[in-house]
């Protein structure tokens, strides 16, 4: 809300507002060090379901992904 809320400046003098939307993901710490291109592909593709899910909520929110 804090961003919405907040005018930001722009060049040439004008104020806009943003929103946010945000998508969160995490992973267990204890994989192999060959598994982490995996993760990583995996963490990236959970957090960005999160991210629609916010934004299907009403945007402007976040939203974490319980995978793993």
């Amino acid at each position: 809300k804090a961003v919405a809320a907040t005018p930001y400046d722009l060049p040439g003098g004008e104020k806009e507002t943003i929103t946010a939307s945000i998508g969160i993901s995490g992973v267990t710490p204890d994989t192999d060090a060959d598994d982490l291109k995996t993760v990583g592909e995996s963490l990236i593709a959970h957090a960005d379901v999160a991210l629609y899910q916010a934004k299907s909520d009403g945007r402007d929110r976040v939203a974490v992904d319980g995978a793993e």
